[in-house]
């Protein structure tokens, strides 16, 4: 999503928190503080375990969500529990996105049907509810957004890897991409800011900068171009920076300004 999509994300995610406000008091505080006990209980919502990350969704994380009475939240068993809360916040955002007509009318005004927004909405909305706005604040800014920072919001939350990808490419000070990748170079998930996103999967080992850090202790600097498809590097150049991040990688890919460098105009 491009500048614009970013912005629609944001202000969706936030009108998905007030309808939550609104029909259900208090709720953002409670499944913050566990969202799947939380959503065990909730009335026409079954969520429902599955065995490996094959759960029959389209959707970056490990679950889907299936319409009907009740609604099914479908949630990787063999994720870490941390993943697994993330994940059963984003399919509640497929379906707060496809039951509420408000919410619903943002989607069909897309031009894509609002595929791409909505699913970068349930992203924001997961993050928000597991990192709020006030911590990632004391943590991330724009002008600071390093990989060694963005592993450091992630160490003092309780929060997902992915819900710390996501809240640090909220802070993106240029378009790019925040990357968690997996120690043999695929992308286990990615969060982007006016660029295309990354497949889920995608082999980024090729990189001669990523490849560094996942041959080394994780950190490395420098240019390159990530792979969009088929292992083949494309796109624009980007500064890469990255960090370890306890058995990942994560990486912070932007098109200039990066905050690390002195000078770093557009490759």
């Amino acid at each position: 999503m491009g500048y614009l999509g970013r912005a629609a994300a944001r202000s969706q995610a936030n009108a998905m928190l007030a309808v939550l406000q609104r029909d259900c008091p208090g709720a953002a505080q409670r499944l913050g503080g566990g969202a799947l006990d939380e959503l065990r209980n909730w009335p026409g919502l079954e969520l429902r375990d599955v065995p490996d990350d094959r759960s029959g969704g389209g959707c970056s994380v490990s679950g889907a969500y299936f319409a009907g009475t009740p609604a099914v939240l479908a949630v990787a068993t063999s994720a870490s529990m941390a993943r697994r809360e993330f994940t059963g916040l984003h399919e509640l955002g497929h379906h707060l996105q496809q039951t509420v007509v408000k919410l619903m009318d943002v989607l069909l005004a897309e031009p894509d049907g609002g595929a791409a927004l909505e699913d970068a909405a349930c992203d924001a909305f997961a993050a928000d509810i597991l990192l709020p706005d006030t911590l990632a604040d004391r943590h991330i800014t724009s002008a600071g957004l390093t990989a060694d920072a963005a592993v450091a919001l992630w160490r003092v939350s309780n929060a997902s890897r992915m819900a710390a990808c996501v809240k640090a490419s909220e802070r993106l000070p240029a378009p790019g991409h925040i990357l968690l990748l997996n120690t043999d170079g695929t992308l286990a998930f990615g969060a982007s800011h006016g660029l295309p996103p990354l497949r889920r999967g995608s082999d980024q080992s090729l990189v001669p900068v990523l490849r560094t850090a996942l041959s080394g202790q994780g950190h490395a600097e420098g240019r390159g171009r990530l792979a969009y498809r088929d292992g083949a590097v494309a796109g624009e150049g980007l500064y890469l920076q990255t960090a370890a991040m306890d058995g990942y990688v994560l990486v912070v890919a932007v098109t200039d300004l990066a905050p690390w460098r002195t000078f770093a105009p557009t490759v």
